[in-house]
């Protein structure tokens, strides 16, 4: 048996975030995970006018998304940004995700 958590340690000095998988293809039905973050910061993903589709604390340095949005419907066929900043709001890694429905 063997057990696969989301917690990490986080990375007050990353640069650049892990995000798997990406592209995200039709038919893919499991979590999307977001690493590199800083411990427990604030992670938010707009699509690529702005609009807020989640946001979630990072469970250490590593956040998880399941591709649904605020409304709980999966998100379309595009490009959507992810964007960081850690307790102190200091500004974190940024990223980007592309969806293929």
């Amino acid at each position: 048996m063997s057990f696969r958590g989301d917690a990490t340690n986080g990375d007050n000095n990353s640069s650049e975030l892990n995000i798997f998988p990406n592209p995200v293809r039709e038919g893919f039905n499991g979590n999307i995970t977001i690493e590199g973050l800083s411990f427990n910061s604030n992670v938010k993903i707009t699509d690529i006018s702005g609009n807020l589709v989640f946001e979630t604390i990072s469970n250490g340095g590593t956040a998880v998304w399941n591709g649904y949005d605020n409304h709980n419907e999966k998100v379309n066929t595009g490009i959507y940004l992810i964007f960081s900043s850690s307790q102190s709001q200091k500004n974190g890694p940024i990223g980007k995700i592309l969806f293929i429905r």
